[in-house]
């Protein structure tokens, strides 16, 4: 049953199936509940209710797909083809009639069987890629993420000019280098004082 659960085409088809199966069951019952109107209302009655019922279960459970796809979208495209395939399906059958008129009743049996698997195989793939497609894509997913230059690195704009009118103007003619101290230099230096004034000394 855990395969039952994944986001597959296998499982998606076998989930496609049991709901098919469970519309079927909610035509027959409102064909019969409404075979009193006549079998063309309780056809059209039928068919519409188990269409409905269908595509939101195809939407919840088959394909999953209810936080990309409304309902309505589900319900518009779904019944679309659901009518499309009403219409390949009868055209078939017609012509299988027309073409093979002697046929008998298992092989037409049959023949229909294979029409309406056909039919709903195509209507399986055209639910899955268009109506109830998957946006994601795996392969941005591997991607590295881009790493912004952070802002202090940033040489062009109009921040950088900014930048470089609040810094001070360092010009030769005005500036004055302060002598560095003999512990600045190294050290192990020492001061010597040299004339009268033992505030001036060298560093040795």
């Amino acid at each position: 049953m855990r395969c039952l659960r994944g986001d597959h085409a296998l499982a998606q088809l076998v989930r496609f199936a049991l709901v098919g199966g469970s519309s079927n069951i909610a035509y027959v019952a409102a064909f019969t509940s409404m075979n009193e109107s006549g079998p063309l209302v309780a056809n059209i009655v039928g068919s519409i209710l188990s269409t409905v019922i269908a595509n939101e279960l195809h939407r919840r459970l088959t394909f999953r797909a209810t936080g990309r796809v409304g309902w309505f979208n589900a319900q518009w495209e779904g019944g679309a083809l659901a009518l499309i395939g009403l219409l390949i399906s009868t055209a078939a059958v017609a012509g299988l009639e027309f073409s093979v008129p002697g046929l008998g009743e298992i092989a037409q049996a049959g023949a229909v069987i294979a029409i309406m698997a056909a039919v709903g195989g195509l209507r399986f793939w055209a639910l899955r890629g268009f109506v109830f497609r998957r946006l994601d894509n795996p392969d941005s997913a591997r991607a590295a993420p881009i790493r912004s230059r952070p802002p202090e690195f940033d040489t062009s704009g109009p921040s950088a000019v900014l930048r470089r009118s609040r810094q001070p103007a360092n010009r030769s003619g005005n500036s004055k280098r302060k002598p560095r101290s003999c512990a600045a230099r190294s050290p192990i230096s020492r001061v010597t004082s040299t004339g009268n004034d033992p505030s001036i000394g060298v560093c040795v």
